[in-house]
């Protein structure tokens, strides 16, 4: 019943405490039932977003990237094994996806001049401890100092055994990888061009998902998408042409990409 009315009850009682209400205040603080029936539940409290997170920029102007796979293809009569290189962007979180023949630094370099040729300059790029990586980022410091210029891209890598780090990026694989592991899994060896296809047509569909939350009870309203940022339109992007089955898929390539795509 709190401070007070207990010092009256033992004030009724017969009892007279020196600096009664200090004493009472004391002894109530530390009453362990009464800290579990008044004590409001504790909530977590979660940190602030990176400032490369909620800056407003240029769509990929901060990305985080890792590798995904291998995937396996067939050229001819020869079997080999491709990789995926996937960049989010932290901003938009929009999604490029490259084909890597291997995982060295000098695919990497490869794949990433590819990605920044098509969507635009970098300034940070953040991933894990990879070899590639870190192999890719003192051939470039290198660079620099010969060419007494700056190389424009800064690495941030992430903590040693820290890949909970990287869930923005971690999270755009996991949606990807299980959807394409089964279906390459059930359809017979792409080539190495149709591979890469696939990939585009497949971060294409993850980027026309919504940003927010949809508003059910308004049906005008169109949902922000990644591709909007990316193009500035307001159209998804065009959905396969025709609807593919596996009887069809078995004589073309490209129909088997896009048979792909569909079942995407």
């Amino acid at each position: 019943m709190g401070p007070s009315y207990t010092l009256i009850s033992m004030r009724q009682n017969g009892l007279w405490l020196i600096s009664g209400i200090r004493t009472v205040k004391k002894q109530l603080g530390q009453c362990m039932p009464c800290k579990k029936m008044k004590r409001k539940p504790m909530r977590q409290q979660m940190g602030e977003l990176p400032q490369d997170r909620t800056s407003c920029a240029p769509p990929f102007t901060h990305t985080g990237m890792d590798c995904f796979g291998p995937y396996a293809i067939k050229e001819g009569r020869k079997e080999m094994k491709k990789y995926g290189l996937v960049f989010t962007c932290l901003y938009s979180r929009a999604l490029h996806i490259e084909v890597l023949n291997d995982l060295t630094a000098d695919a990497f370099l490869n794949g990433l001049r590819c990605f920044i040729a098509i969507r635009g300059s970098v300034i940070k790029l953040y991933s894990d401890n990879g070899t590639n990586f870190v192999g890719a980022k003192n051939l470039l410091d290198a660079g620099a100092k010969r060419c007494l210029c700056d190389r424009g891209i800064e690495f941030v890598f992430n903590s040693p055994m820290a890949s909970h780090q990287g869930g923005v990026w971690e999270r755009q694989i996991r949606t990807i990888r299980a959807v394409l592991n089964d279906i390459l899994r059930q359809s017979s060896r792409l080539d190495s061009t149709s591979l890469r296809t696939a990939f585009y047509e497949a971060a294409a569909i993850v980027n026309n998902r919504p940003l927010g939350a949809i508003n059910i009870s308004n049906h005008e309203e169109t949902p922000v998408t990644p591709n909007m940022i990316l193009t500035g339109r307001k159209e998804p992007t065009v959905p396969p042409p025709g609807d593919f089955d596996e009887a069809i898929y078995c004589h073309a390539r490209w129909k088997r990409v896009q048979w792909v795509a569909q079942k995407f």
